[in-house]
């Protein structure tokens, strides 16, 4: 799936002004944020991660480098981009594990 179809994705079942409401009451998600699953929190997957956590999404970032793990649960970036370290530091969240099962 291409960044711009899970964009769009995101975009659709995210949470809006004036259909947050009916989102959340919504017999689709039964009450729940929706989850996504990430897998792989490399320059791309992190910074995913980060969008749909900001848009209201449960997201369990999945990755078997245990070093970035604990950076990610430290809320410092792995890697060198500072709006990944910034809205880390913000405090966005992003469930993480090790455990592909």
């Amino acid at each position: 799936m291409a960044c711009a179809e899970i964009t769009g994705l995101l975009r659709r079942y995210a949470p809006r002004n004036d259909k947050e409401e009916e989102f959340r009451n919504s017999q689709l998600f039964m009450n729940k944020p929706p989850t996504l699953a990430v897998i792989g929190l490399g320059y791309v997957g992190l910074p995913l991660a980060i969008l749909a956590a900001k848009k209201g999404w449960r997201v369990i970032g999945v990755d078997v480098d245990e070093q970035k793990l604990r950076a990610i649960k430290a809320r410092a970036s792995p890697f060198s981009d500072s709006r990944v370290q910034e809205d880390l530091r913000q405090g966005v969240a992003i469930e993480t594990t090790g455990d592909f099962s």
